[in-house]
């Protein structure tokens, strides 16, 4: 996932099998990728470990859904 379209389409999508809500998941993606930059520095197609980027903003979106 190289392009900031390409990871914010996925991340919305996996947001939405947490979620079923639009809304709910556009809020998550834009609340995993302040806390992305918050805590690495850097966005998640900006990591140098993509994969690894996937798998903690996956974990992330999870969490945050139970919460809702």
């Amino acid at each position: 996932m190289p392009t900031e379209t390409e990871w914010r389409t996925w991340m919305f999508s996996v947001a939405m099998r947490w979620t079923h809500c639009t809304a709910d998941a556009e809020d998550l993606v834009q609340e995993v990728l302040l806390r992305f930059w918050g805590v690495f520095g850097v966005l998640p197609w900006e990591h140098e470990q993509p994969k690894w980027a996937q798998i903690v903003c996956r974990r992330w979106i999870r969490f945050r859904a139970a919460e809702l």
